[in-house]
This record gives C-alpha cells, structure tokens and sequence, in this order.
C-alpha cells in the first residue's frame, strides 16, 4: 500500500491577515525537507559562488523557506512569483504579484538558523545572529554603537547584549532599504520598562514614532530583530513560528519573544 504523501508545509501555516507580521524560523535542515519549489536561476547561481559548504547549506535553507512562505502569503496569485532587488540589495516581489498582494518580505540568516518575515502593505526588516563572543567586542562596539548603547553594554558585561543592538540597528537599515549608507552609530536604542526606543537623530530620522521593533531570542544561541515601518498605521501584532521538517509549525513561546516597541 502506497503511504499517503503529506500536504505541503504552506499549507501548514497560518494565513497572513492585513494588520499583523508573521516571523518565520528554521534550522538549515530545512534544505532537505521543505523544496516544494525548485529554486531560481538567481538563487542557485548565489549558492554556487558560496565558498563553505556551512554557507551553501544555510542559504539554501532560508531559500527554501522564503518559497514556503510566500506560496502560502500569496495563496491563489502566487503562481509563477518572480522577485526583483532595490538598489541597495532589498528584495521584494516582483510585479503584478507585489502590488496584487500587498506582500512584502525580508530574510536573514546565520549557520545555524534562517529566519523570515512577511507582512502586508508595510515594509519591514529582520536580522539574524549567532551570539559569539569573539565578535562583541568593546572596538566593535565602539565603532558602529552611539554612546549611550556602549555605556549599556559596558554596564552589561553581555554578549547577548551585543546582539540585541546589532540586530535591531540591521533589522531597521534593511526595512529603510538603504544597506549600510547609513552609519550604525547614529542609529540609536533604548531599552526601558521592557520596551524598544529607537533614539536615532531626527536629522536621519524625523518620525521614529512611525516604526514598531521587536526583539526575540528564537534558541539561546540566537539573536533575531524585526523593523516595521508602520507609518501611521495602529500597532501590528508581531508572531512568531519555528517551521521543522515533518511539517511541524510550532509557536514561539512568550519567553523567546523578549522585548517590544
């Protein structure tokens, strides 16, 4: 008897409703488990010029989960979708698919976890790292943070900490879709009462009222932010799932979710 095949894993996720932004994560095992689309010409061609084979294996993991995603954000208009790069690097869909939609999307990635957001009608960024400690160091910090989120880290003495700064200030360049032309240093956060404050100079950025970020500690070793840009919208509401093989789609539990605008 021939075993019955199992529904996609987009057909496992939940629909994606105006006024809310789904956050998607994976271990790169995904590779070999969620292809339901083959990948692009483009992809591929970004997978082979991949030096390591830990790098192959991770970007081909948030590939993957990048067309399990959107197939599902895009429902019955979804066939055929194409992408398209700004002019610093942003993806987003192509056209008739991105104004038919409304959707729009940011990945990221480390080598031990891929991570995707989508949402409608507002751009957005994430960013994913490992925490490593090699990496936060005092110099670093001292280049790319604003003063008052050196003297946090100092007061600190956290690693993690680090990486709570350097994903949000990646999360918030890549929603704006300018890459790095615009200086870490004056891209500043606060955190107070448990809450997110983008404190960045109003000569760069005059509304910060505007934009929503949350931060989320997806395993213990893992550092994610996302940046909304919800203009004058209501507040979104923010949810998170790990997507593993099997088709298993479980939530973030409130204690990965840490901290909110």
């Amino acid at each position: 008897m021939t075993a019955p095949s199992q529904a996609p894993i987009s057909s496992c996720l939940p629909p994606l409703p105006p006024g809310e932004v789904h956050l998607y994560f994976a271990t790169p095992e995904l590779a070999g488990a969620a292809e339901e689309h083959g990948l692009s010409p483009a992809e591929q061609a970004r997978l082979a010029h991949l030096h390591f084979e830990v790098d192959r294996r991770s970007m081909r993991a948030a590939y993957c989960l990048k067309h399990v995603v959107l197939n599902r954000a895009l429902g019955p208009m979804g066939e055929g979708w194409t992408e398209v790069t700004g002019p610093h690097g942003k993806p987003a869909l192509a056209e008739p698919w991105a104004s038919g939609s409304g959707v729009r999307f940011n990945l990221s990635h480390s080598r031990t976890m891929v991570m995707m957001g989508v949402a409608r009608d507002v751009e957005l960024g994430v960013d994913l790292e490992d925490v490593d400690r090699i990496r936060a160091h005092d110099d670093v910090a001292a280049h790319f943070f604003a003063p008052n989120e050196c003297a946090d880290l100092a007061a600190s003495g956290s690693a993690t900490r680090f990486f709570d700064y350097w994903t949000l200030k990646e999360a918030y360049l890549k929603a704006r879709g300018e890459g790095l032309l615009l200086p870490l240093a004056q891209v500043a956060f606060a955190f107070h009462d448990q809450r997110i404050h983008l404190v960045a100079l109003p000569a760069l950025e005059p509304t910060p009222g505007a934009w929503q970020f949350a931060l989320l500690a997806p395993t213990p070793e893992c550092r994610a932010a996302v940046a909304i840009a919800r203009g004058d919208r209501p507040w979104l509401t923010v949810r998170a799932w790990f997507v593993g093989p099997g088709n298993h789609v479980v939530a973030l539990t409130a204690a990965q979710q840490l901290l909110a605008s």
